[in-house]
């Protein structure tokens, strides 16, 4: 099924928002250490996930392991509520971080959380969308969940992307080089 799909474009989510960053390689500026941010950061999306990960070999397991269309439905709903529930408590996570202190450390923190809250959103409009598939025609249930599938990797996508870019547009070495230094930013990348 699709619903391993909705992991890559996650993963690959969580992995470019590692790498964002920047600095001047001062010191002087307020906010938190680039090294305490990283952690927090990084540790909150790998254990982002891991969670989305788990839920979905759960997800696949549930589905193929047959069943009618109501119940793969209703798995499906649950996966996508629960994968709401997690980004949200990421995104929480790396609000907690506060913005490094480096330069431009507001400004890389607040595109950071746009982008995280843009995949909150697609999850809870997948999952309002998953909830509408019909349960009396086969093709049109998986033809609307291979839809629901590609909207969610295509909003992922374009998270991603803007993350990728935040490194071209910040001076992003000290805090890249706190990224590099952090277990959890290194098995997410």
């Amino acid at each position: 099924m699709r619903a391993l799909l909705l992991l890559a474009v996650s993963c690959a989510l969580a992995t470019a928002a590692a790498g964002c960053g920047g600095s001047d390689g001062a010191t002087s500026f307020s906010g938190t250490s680039p090294d305490a941010w990283a952690a927090t950061v990084c540790g909150g999306l790998s254990e982002w996930t891991q969670s989305l990960r788990a839920d979905s070999q759960m997800l696949s397991a549930g589905i193929a392991g047959g069943g009618n269309l109501k119940t793969a439905r209703s798995k499906l709903v649950l996966y996508l509520q629960h994968a709401e529930q997690n980004t949200r408590k990421m995104h929480e996570k790396v609000r907690s971080a506060g913005a490094p202190a480096v330069k431009d450390g507001e400004a890389i923190q607040h595109e950071l959380e746009a982008g995280l809250k843009r995949a909150e959103t697609s999850f809870e409009q997948a999952r309002a969308k998953a909830k509408k598939l019909p349960t009396d025609d086969s093709q049109g249930f998986f033809k609307g969940f291979l839809a629901l599938g590609q909207d969610v990797q295509t909003e992922l996508t374009s998270t991603g992307r803007a993350f990728d870019g935040l490194s071209d547009k910040y001076d992003a070495k000290e805090l890249n080089e706190a990224v590099a230094k952090q277990p959890a930013c290194k098995e997410l990348g």
